[in-house]
């Protein structure tokens, strides 16, 4: 391809849509408050018991299960597009429009599935934070995952109690 066809002939402004030297320089605080979401959501969805369970996988299989990784984005984007698809056109959350168009029991099997992958998926975040604890500190991984839990369960108990005035 020549600069010609790529555009790369016409000036700055031009082929961006606007003049980059008018662009407002953001401050560290301001780019954090942008992006700061973006993160938190992150750490959220990759855990540490992700992170813990593909190192894992890695030292254990090496490439052999790379394939896996493209299911995996198909079945999520699915999930997560259908989910959102549901909720916008019947404007009922997911479980609501399951037990209303197919009924009761439908709803209830995805309501006990739903549990079940967040309550495996937390219990993989906790023993991952578990594992990490041995590699830091020494200690058994079973012990740093009670140690995980028991500070969950006081800032979930205290709710933050302990630091209001």
């Amino acid at each position: 391809m020549s600069i010609t066809q790529l555009g790369l002939d016409k000036p700055v402004q031009e082929r961006l849509g606007f003049d980059p030297a008018n662009v407002k320089k953001l401050s560290f605080l301001e780019i954090l408050k942008k992006v700061g979401p973006g993160i938190i959501l992150t750490g959220i969805v990759i855990g540490p018991g992700n992170i813990t369970t593909s190192a894992m996988m890695g030292a254990n299989y090496g490439y052999q299960l790379m394939w896996l990784i493209i299911p995996i984005i198909v079945m999520g984007i699915t999930f997560t597009m259908a989910s959102y698809r549901i909720s916008i056109m019947t404007g009922m959350p997911i479980l609501h429009a399951i037990r209303h168009y197919y009924g009761g029991v439908a709803s209830g099997f995805c309501g006990v599935a739903l549990f079940l992958s967040c309550f495996f998926f937390t219990l993989g975040n906790v023993t991952g934070a578990g594992a990490g604890m041995n590699l830091i500190f020494g200690i058994d991984w079973r012990i740093g995952a009670l140690i995980v839990l028991a500070i969950l369960a006081f800032c979930y108990l205290t709710k933050g109690s302990l630091f209001e005035s």
